[in-house]
């Protein structure tokens, strides 16, 4: 009968043990099938993103540079705070420029289809729009050097775009 009472409670440990693992190992066959998923949301959002910039304008003063994007892909893009802006100064410095309103900084200056004003989801670059972001820079650039900035989207897709003043 003891025999019986120990052999008892060693199968209930056993039994308690398996389900354990079993509960362990759905669970994280759970997490890796949404990460599996969320790297494809993002692999399929990144195929169909693409920028490109068309030009570029300084002020007289080189402390402003106002650079045109054109969204070529097919899905619209926003979460611009997330995006980065790398400028390269024609003498190898480099300097990362915050959103927003700061001095460094970039900021939009508007969004456009077909040279009109957006009217279509607000301050979304939709594909065919452009939009113009200003640079604010503590350095202006140099007169007759070329410079060169560097877009990056907040899931990637980067363009760049050689100006000069």
């Amino acid at each position: 009968m003891e025999n019986l009472i120990i052999t008892l409670a060693c199968i209930c440990l056993i039994l308690f043990g398996a389900a354990n693992v079993m509960m362990v190992s759905l669970h994280l066959v759970d997490e890796f099938s949404q990460s599996w998923n969320e790297i494809q949301k993002l692999f399929s959002e990144r195929t169909l993103t693409q920028i490109t910039a068309t030009g570029a304008d300084t002020n007289i003063q080189g402390d402003q540079v106002t650079i045109t994007l054109l969204n070529e892909g097919n899905i619209p893009i926003s979460k611009f705070p997330d995006w980065d802006v790398i400028l390269r100064y024609g003498n190898g410095d480099t300097v990362r420029l915050p959103y927003g309103q700061t001095t460094p900084g970039w900021s939009i200056s508007g969004i456009s289809f077909q040279g009109l004003p957006e009217t279509v989801q607000p301050n979304i670059l939709d594909p065919g729009e452009e939009m113009d972001i200003v640079l604010r820079l503590s350095t202006p650039v140099s007169e007759n050097v070329t410079n060169q900035v560097t877009v990056s989207t907040h899931n990637g897709i980067t363009t760049r775009l050689l100006f000069r003043r």
